[in-house]
């Protein structure tokens, strides 16, 4: 769905990972805007607040002396959730295993989630370095990675690298290639499942691919 960033319980999720802050208590807070599309009024030194009880509190700007007067949000914002079936069903599911008392809850805290990235990080080192077998419709080549997260695609064993990197995005392993135009970025669950993957090519609608280490079949 393409997040820009996500607050709950005090912790700010980002592509850059965890942080603590951002309060949100009682409700999750999703950012889909574009940052980098926002029209500024500037000249700005306090935003006055007046509380509930009648008081004006004036509030610190954290851009400086300018404030955000429109925002250009992403497509995915206007996405009419209602039509998406799979979400529909992946919502009661795990509605319904509330309701069983199915789930445990786990205390937010930054420090935890940040750790918890960093192990899944050290196991994607291990895991994903080497040669792969990729099948995408229409097209058989190769994906190579290596533990600092450089990726290239080549058509063969013997034809010209093209350049890339990858990264983890929560659950998620993540890689684009700097071929001029190439928009595309190619996403796996985490953790991986063996020497066989199947993954997703976002943004929505520029299909699946999937790959195999030496060895195992792609289909």
């Amino acid at each position: 769905m393409k997040w820009r960033g996500m607050i709950y319980q005090n912790v700010t999720f980002s592509p850059s990972g965890a942080s603590a802050g951002g309060d949100h208590m009682d409700h999750i807070h999703i950012d889909w805007h574009n940052g980098a599309n926002v029209t500024w009024k500037t000249g700005i030194t306090k935003i006055p607040l007046q509380l509930k009880r009648g008081a004006v509190i004036q509030m610190p700007l954290v851009q400086g002396s300018q404030i955000a007067s429109s925002i250009a949000w992403t497509a995915e914002a206007e996405t009419a959730l209602s039509s998406a079936s799979a979400l529909i069903s992946d919502i009661s599911d795990l509605m319904a295993r509330s309701g069983r008392g199915e789930l445990k809850k786990i205390p937010w805290s930054a420090g935890v989630l940040a750790s918890a990235q960093n192990s899944m990080l050290n196991t994607v080192r291990q895991q994903l370095p080497g040669t792969w077998h990729v099948a995408i419709v229409g097209w058989k080549g190769l994906f190579v990675f290596d533990a600092a997260g450089n990726a290239s695609w080549r058509e063969s064993e013997r034809s010209a690298a093209h350049p890339g990197s990858w990264t983890v995005n929560g659950q998620r392993l993540e890689w684009k290639f700097r071929d001029v135009g190439d928009f595309r970025t190619f996403t796996a669950p985490l953790p991986l499942s063996g020497p066989s993957v199947a993954g997703t090519i976002l943004p929505a609608g520029q299909g699946w691919f999937s790959m195999s280490k030496r060895g195992a079949a792609v289909a």
